[in-house]
Formats: C-alpha cells, structure tokens, sequence
C-alpha cells in the first residue's frame, strides 16, 4: 500500500510539472505541435523534460518489478495489429502517436572508444568522375529556408517527447507491461546493448547533484525508489 501511495505522488507531481510546460509554450496536448518554438522557451522545456522523463521512466521501472510477467494466450505476441483497409492495403499514418522511450541513454565514453563517435547515416556519398554515372546537381536551399525547417523539427521533437510523456503517466501499468514484455524478450537476446536494461549505471540522465528544482527532487527520489528492492506486493 506505501509503494502505490509514492507511485501516485510521484505520478501526480509529475503530471503538474508537465501541464505547466504546456502551458508555458501554448500547445494543448491533443493538438499539432507548433511550427515554431524560440530557442529561450524550447532550452526553459527541456531543462524540465529531460528529468521528467527520466523520473516517469523510474517509476514504470519501479511498477514493473511489482508485476508479474504474463505471456500472450497461444503464444501469440502482444500488441496491436496494423489495421488494414476493406481492399487488403495497409493504412499509412499521417503522424503515429508518440511513444515513450523505456530506456536510458548510455553515456559515451571517450576512453573506449579511441575518442571517436561512431558517425551517424549510412555513409559518404560516391559520386563519378565520368559522364555516364554524373547526377544532376540539386539546386542550392537557401540558408532562411534552411532555419526553418530546422527550427520546425526541433520544436516538433519537442513537443512530441512532451506528449510521449503524458500518454506514459496517463496509462503506467500499460507502459509497465510494455517494459516487462521488452525486457522477456531481451532475455534471449546475445551479449551487448540488446541486454541492457532500462536504467544506466550511475547518475540518471537529467540529473544534478544539487537540486534547484522541483523535478530535481522528483528524480531523485525516483531514482532511489527503482533502485531500492522494496517488500513485494500484498498476494
């Protein structure tokens, strides 16, 4: 009864943290993320999302571990089937509803990596020399043009991590089931990152070692929580 009594504190202050960031930049949660977010209110958001994740992403952890994994009836795989039109042709989403990611971002050590990223993409480009495999140049964007869609990606990444968010604290023994299913499959999964689990050694993503916000509070103590083995549940 302890445990379920801090989940919903953490749950409903967390709730309250983030309903005030939407309030902040004007964007209601069932609508289209903006076009354009300045930099000062995107920085003033993220400052407080990053832990907040971190602390929601606790708290599934903490709810899961008092959960008992149950497989699909028949051996079949959970989640939903892609709906599929009268004709047999899949339906193509516009804009999929935003998931919240389960997991820790590891942290990147220089001194095992030689102190080089891994470079992102799919490689350089080849181009030929001669006529024959000579592509057309494309013609220039310009740099105003440029800004603007950049800006547009930030803010819509933004926001979609804020919406992620709610869907996540709306519906946590969902999100809990969700991770038990991951981590179940991750059991038989060879040596390396696809046997992590959800939390990183060490200090959690977003987190400062001297609290000036409430959410610095929350992460905290969410991260003790999911790290403390607590008496199992009643029955």
């Amino acid at each position: 009864m302890e445990a379920e009594r801090t989940i919903s504190y953490h749950r409903a202050a967390l709730l309250r943290l983030l309903t005030g960031l939407f309030a902040l930049i004007g964007f209601a949660p069932d609508r289209d993320a903006p076009s354009l977010l300045p930099s000062f209110l995107r920085n003033m958001v993220l400052r407080d999302l990053l832990p907040a994740e971190s602390a929601t992403r606790r708290l599934v952890f903490f709810l899961a571990r008092r959960m008992h994994f149950v497989p699909a009836p028949d051996g079949r795989k959970h989640g939903r089937r892609r709906v599929r039109e009268k004709a047999g042709i899949r339906q193509e989403q516009k804009d999929p509803a935003p998931v919240f990611w389960l997991f820790d971002r590891r942290k990147f050590f220089t001194e095992l990596s030689n102190g080089q990223r891994v470079p992102k993409g799919s490689g350089p480009a080849i181009r030929f020399f001669d006529e024959r495999g000579r592509t057309p140049r494309p013609e220039p964007v310009p740099q105003d043009v440029q800004d603007a869609i950049q800006e547009a990606a930030r803010a819509r990444r933004v926001c979609r991590r804020m919406q992620a968010l709610l869907r996540a604290l709306d519906d946590m023994p969902a999100q809990a089931r969700r991770l038990l299913r991951v981590m179940e499959r991750r059991k038989t999964a060879p040596a390396g990152p696809g046997r992590y689990g959800p939390l990183r050694p060490g200090a959690p993503p977003g987190f400062r070692d001297v609290p000036v916000r409430e959410v610095d509070e929350l992460l905290s103590e969410c991260d003790l929580m999911a790290r403390t083995r607590w008496p199992p549940p009643d029955g």
